[in-house]
């Protein structure tokens, strides 16, 4: 399957426009388009009777429509194992109504809504006005012109869905979820980054410094750098502590900063790391710098703050995920000591000189160790 038909399958209603395609190429009849202006019939002065033939039948179908997703015929639902294309309909009931085309989007949209905000609202548990304040212009630049294979695992992030155990136990219960590292906690999200494990705080130390040093690059002042890197510690340690103000500094800096720093706090603790930041950041950032325009956007620095959060995020899960195949290549490996050993002793039991050589140069080693 090309990538040009792949992209044609999954554009909206592309399972009707098949069916309509499939028609054309085979029906011995000649087919003739014409464009109709649709849903004459709520205009005010509209008379059925008077209207042109086509006029009529794009009504009449428009009816006929709306009777088949409130009551399809059984005869065409679609069943569970349905043919491939071209002569098939795809189907979905959803609440009553049959969803045709984009599936994936509909359903997001049933939940949702039409905007991906609610979504992340959902996730977040944050109201209306705490919405307001996130900067989501900044979310998206930074998210675009990012490598293909970046865009996706940054995406993981902002959605919660970096693969982990508690999310293969949603989808087999018969798998643990229990974290590898510790053992003792379900690995949900939040546990990647806060397992008390050794090896997740030496992550975390080295990950953290990876991102003060993205945000020196960035031209981030050290009071705005020092005030994000406490936000995201904390995060780590499971801690809500307030600002810490350092004892030398300007005073008005420092209120600007503990007063973003809440604000920040306010729309959830696992939100820095996920590239929510709130859009006052740029404010702050502006006073400390000394700039004349404090309500001046930058949005070249909001992309690599943001950037530089995903990067951190990242870090931690490749580290997690490092920490748990090597756990499981230990096992293994254990596990193949363990069976050579076994092997070395039956052969023992066997004459010297009924062995092979490498069974031979085991055994002497076996003997030495």
């Amino acid at each position: 399957m090309s990538g040009q038909t792949y992209t044609k399958l999954v554009q909206r209603d592309s399972d009707l426009k098949l069916e309509v395609s499939d028609f054309l190429r085979h029906s011995p009849l000649k087919v003739i388009f014409r464009h109709v202006k649709g849903h004459q019939d709520d205009e005010e002065d509209f008379v059925y009777e008077d209207a042109p033939q086509e006029v009529r039948r794009n009504i009449d179908m428009d009816k006929k429509a709306k009777e088949f997703l409130t009551s399809p015929p059984t005869s065409l639902i679609p069943n569970r194992h349905p043919g491939m294309f071209f002569s098939q309909t795809l189907g979905l009931f959803l609440e009553g109504t049959l969803i045709t085309g984009n599936i994936r989007n509909q359903i997001s949209l049933h939940h949702y809504g039409d905007k991906v905000e609610k979504r992340i609202q959902q996730s977040l548990r944050i109201t209306d006005s705490e919405m307001q304040i996130i900067e989501w212009e900044g979310v998206e630049i930074a998210y675009m012109n990012l490598p293909k294979n970046e865009k996706i695992s940054r995406m993981k992030v902002i959605h919660k869905y970096l693969p982990r155990r508690s999310l293969l136990y949603s989808r087999d219960e018969s798998v643990s979820n229990a974290c590898i590292r510790c053992n003792n906690t379900p690995e949900t999200f939040r546990h990647v980054f806060q397992c008390p494990c050794r090896q997740n705080s030496s992550n975390h130390r080295q990950s953290l410094a990876r991102l003060r040093q993205n945000l020196r690059k960035a031209k981030t002042h050290i009071l705005v750098i020092n005030a994000i890197a406490k936000l995201v510690s904390d995060f780590h340690h499971d801690r809500n502590s307030p600002y810490s103000q350092p004892l030398l500094g300007d005073i008005a800096k420092i209120r600007a900063i503990s007063q973003v720093y809440d604000q920040q706090r306010r729309i959830g603790k696992d939100a820095l790391i996920r590239g929510f930041i709130v859009r006052n950041w740029m404010l702050v950032q502006n006073m400390c710098a000394g700039k004349e325009k404090l309500e001046h956007k930058d949005l070249g620095w909001m992309k690599k703050v943001i950037r530089s959060l995903w990067t951190y995020s990242y870090k931690m899960w490749v580290g997690r995920c490092k920490q748990v195949h090597e756990s499981k290549k230990g096992d293994t490996d254990n596990m193949n000591h363990q069976e050579l050993l076994y092997c070395i002793r039956q052969s023992l039991k066997i004459p010297r000189e009924e062995l092979s050589i490498s069974e031979k140069n085991c055994i002497s080693i076996y003997r030495v160790g």
